[in-house]
């Protein structure tokens, strides 16, 4: 499912409130990175896994 840039941004924003919020609760102090929506093909492009 495609999503436009609006809801892209706004998806990305609620993912890092959840990582930050899980983050709090288990007391790890590094907040892992939440990247840009992509294609899995993409991903795998990236990773050299493909």
């Amino acid at each position: 499912m495609k999503l436009n840039d609006e809801r892209q941004d706004k998806k990305l924003q609620q993912w890092q409130k959840i990582a930050i919020a899980a983050c709090e609760q288990c007391g790890r102090n590094e907040i892992p990175e939440i990247r840009p929506i992509m294609k899995l093909t993409d991903w795998c492009k990236e990773q050299d896994i493909c």
